[in-house]
């Protein structure tokens, strides 16, 4: 999985004021970076996923969860890998997701639930996780 190893995707969403984004497309040179802002599924296309190293995907500003999704899914499809969705914070005020984490699809394992194959009418399904730290 390239160079994801324990690290996690996180991402930042939700309303952000104008002076906000402002801040956010200067980078550390006070160059404007707009292109380092993703307002659609559609605006995805015009990033090359081939060489782009993992702190690259960090600095893109994302207008959506949606959108944030079909980002690191397309940058991990093009690196060998996949993503699933692991946590979410959620406001307290409207219950709407404020931040989202990314993990590889294979990270962790899965949760032990009581049922093993004494107690099973069918077969076990196959291990999908290997417990990969990225």
């Amino acid at each position: 999985m390239v160079d994801l190893i324990g690290e996690s995707l996180h991402i930042q969403i939700g309303n952000v004021l104008a002076e906000e984004m402002d801040e956010l497309l200067v980078d550390s040179d006070d160059n404007d970076v707009e292109d380092l802002l993703l307002n659609s599924i559609g605006s995805i296309g015009r990033v090359n996923f081939v060489g782009l190293s993992v702190d690259a995907t960090k600095k893109y500003v994302f207008s959506n969860l949606d959108v944030a999704y079909a980002f690191y899914n397309a940058f991990g499809r093009v690196n060998g890998f996949s993503i699933r969705k692991f946590k979410a914070g959620h406001s307290e005020i409207d219950k709407s997701i404020l931040w989202q984490t990314f993990v590889c699809s294979r990270q962790g394992y899965r949760i032990f639930r009581g049922v093993d194959e004494t107690n099973r009418k069918r077969a076990l399904k196959p291990k999908t996780r290997c417990g990969c730290v990225a």
